[in-house]
C-alpha cells in the first residue's frame, strides 16, 4: 500500500532582504510592560488600576504604563479598552 504521507520541503529565500525589527521588538520591553500584560491576559475579568497597582512594584505609575501598552498594541491589531471603571 502507498504512503499517504506528504513530504514537506523547506525553501529560503535569499532574494528578500530580512524585515528589520519594529521599534517595540528591538528595544528590550521594560518588566513594569510585561507584568501588567501577564496580569491582564491571565485574569478572568478585566482589572482596574487599583488591583493592578496592588500586583506591581511601587515604583510603576500604572496609568502611563497602561497608556504606553495600548500604544505598543495599537501597531498589533489588539485594543486594550476600559469597561465600565477597569
Amino acid at each position: 500500500m502507498p504512503s499517504v504521507a506528504k513530504k514537506l520541503v523547506i525553501v529560503q529565500n535569499n532574494d528578500a532582504a530580512p524585515a528589520a525589527p519594529s521599534a517595540p521588538e528591538a528595544a528590550a520591553r521594560p518588566e513594569a510592560l510585561r507584568l501588567i500584560e501577564a496580569l491582564l491576559f491571565a485574569a478572568g475579568q478585566p482589572l482596574d488600576e487599583a488591583t493592578l497597582a496592588r500586583r506591581l512594584p511601587q515604583d510603576v505609575d500604572v496609568k502611563e504604563a497602561l497608556a504606553a501598552l495600548k500604544a505598543e498594541y495599537a501597531t498589533r491589531g489588539v485594543n486594550l479598552i476600559r469597561v465600565v471603571k477597569k
